[in-house]
């Protein structure tokens, strides 16, 4: 993948997770794990 869609992805990933999950800011880390997961997977 291109690193446009990598970015697309990840927009589109924290975007749902921000919705679903506004009151739990603890999550944050795991957002940032799961980001870069993302980024080694396109990579």
């Amino acid at each position: 993948m291109s690193l446009n869609t990598a970015s697309i992805s990840i927009t589109l990933i924290t975007a749902c997770t921000v919705l679903l999950h506004k009151h739990s800011l603890y999550r944050l880390p795991f957002i940032s794990h799961l980001i870069v997961g993302v980024i080694k997977c396109n990579n």
